[in-house]
């Protein structure tokens, strides 16, 4: 299970088009492979915190979580080729893990909001 979460705030003029981008996206890949989170840092309940958790310091980001951990970070100029590259690159990683005989994380349906994100916020150690 591969995690995609864009934070962006509701002034962003750039996480505009990232948005839809996404949104593209989404309809590319099964639920049950990719989930795709929105985090407005300025509008959702947390969000700031959560940002804050995360070390986001700038939108917009775009982090890539698998096994509830950061595998990848982009900033800034975000184009569909590297979404979906980082995103084929941690599916891949995930099928030899449970390949493997190690765990996957579970499923959870399309996330909008954060109040709704607790797979992600909770780090591991």
């Amino acid at each position: 299970m591969v995690s995609v979460i864009f934070y962006s705030t509701s002034t962003c003029g750039y996480c505009k088009p990232i948005k839809t981008m996404l949104e593209n996206l989404h309809a590319s890949y099964d639920e049950n492979e990719v989930l795709f989170h929105n985090i407005v840092v300025d509008k959702d309940y947390g969000g700031m915190d959560n940002a804050r958790e995360w070390g986001i310091n700038a939108v917009p980001t775009i982090l890539i979580i698998a096994d509830k951990e950061e595998k990848e970070r982009m900033i800034g100029d975000i184009t569909q080729e590297k979404v979906t590259d980082a995103i084929q690159r941690n599916l891949q990683s995930d099928v030899l893990r449970q390949q493997s005989g190690g765990s996957g994380t579970g499923g959870r349906p399309l996330l909008r909001g954060i109040s709704e994100s607790e797979d992600v916020r909770e780090r591991s150690d």
